[in-house]
């Protein structure tokens, strides 16, 4: 029993980060929402702002929700969950948690398209391992940024980690995976009546009255945002480079497996585990990261001597 000879190598789950994902919390209706970047947070996160402030946001911003992603500005953002309802509240099972996830290739060939391509074409920025339009040289960089972060290192490039990290690694999801509602979020436009529906349910859930919610259903029906790659001739280009790649593929499979398992997403017979549940390896790996946690912030040498037995005499 073991893992696929293609999986040797797999990035660790549940390494927790708190860059820019974007807690926002309706105290009223005990609702809390976590976006990332490329899984709509360009709406999420005015609608949190809405409905926290149904009055004043009209009355600030309009009715306008899509292409409204600073309202509220920095206002009342929190990168955890603790911070965001209170040390006694997060234990109140009342609140709702929802977050949207998305299929791991399909955000990374969105992430890619526009802040590698893009956002480099037209503003001239260089923000991806200064590779220009090397795919596989992104690649490697980014899988070796990403397993030197697990293991304790400091993160290489802030925009980058910002869209390309693990999902699991944000919304403390190494804490509260399991008080979430996850919606899988898509590009497809015909899954969008289904991501609505499930929204909707959430809020419906929280005692959201049906004419907010109904605003906000509408609001996402009928637009879109300014960041959509969906249907770019730089997205077509990625696809076909990489899905002709197995060299890519293999390392996109390492670096966002657990994602995979977490989120429920297919995974082809050469990627899959064959050992341990997912639970039980998930476990052994939030153990051993929060070690990993624990010994970046311990100086002492006394002390980095003991992170690092426990480090390695964990299970996984």
């Amino acid at each position: 029993m073991g893992m696929s000879p293609e999986m040797i190598g797999v990035i660790p789950s549940f390494v927790p980060i708190t860059l820019r994902d974007r807690i926002r919390v309706a105290p009223q209706y005990k609702l809390l929402a976590c976006s990332m970047h490329k899984h709509m947070s360009s709406m999420i996160s005015p609608a949190m702002c809405y409905l926290k402030d149904e009055k004043h946001y009209l009355e600030r911003y309009g009715s306008k929700i899509a292409g409204n992603p600073d309202a509220c500005g920095n206002e009342d953002w929190f990168h955890d969950i603790k911070n965001a309802v209170g040390k006694e509240a997060v234990q109140d099972k009342n609140w709702k948690f929802v977050s949207f996830s998305r299929h791991p290739i399909e955000r990374f060939i969105s992430g890619y398209s526009n802040i590698c391509i893009d956002n480099r074409k037209v503003e001239g920025l260089q923000t991806c391992y200064d590779c220009v339009d090397d795919l596989e040289c992104f690649v490697d960089n980014l899988y070796r940024d990403i397993m030197g972060y697990a293991n304790g290192q400091r993160i290489q490039n802030y925009e980058v980690a910002a869209h390309f990290y693990p999902q699991n690694y944000l919304c403390n999801y190494n804490l509260y995976y399991k008080r979430y509602n996850i919606i899988k979020y898509t590009s497809d436009r015909s899954q969008l009546p289904r991501i609505l529906s499930e929204f909707n349910d959430v809020l419906k859930s929280a005692s959201v009255p049906s004419s907010s919610r109904q605003f906000l259903i509408s609001q996402f029906n009928h637009t879109s945002t300014r960041h959509t790659t969906v249907n770019s001739s730089s997205r077509k280009s990625i696809e076909s480079e990489l899905y002709n790649s197995p060299h890519l593929l293999k390392k996109l499979y390492q670096m966002f497996y657990y994602d995979f398992v977490l989120f429920d997403y297919d995974i082809p017979e050469d990627y899959q585990w064959d050992g341990p549940t997912v639970v039980e390896q998930t476990i052994g790996e939030v153990a051993k990261n929060l070690f990993i946690v624990a010994r970046k912030k311990i100086r002492h040498h006394k002390f980095s001597q003991y992170f690092n037995f426990m480090e390695n005499n964990i299970s996984p």
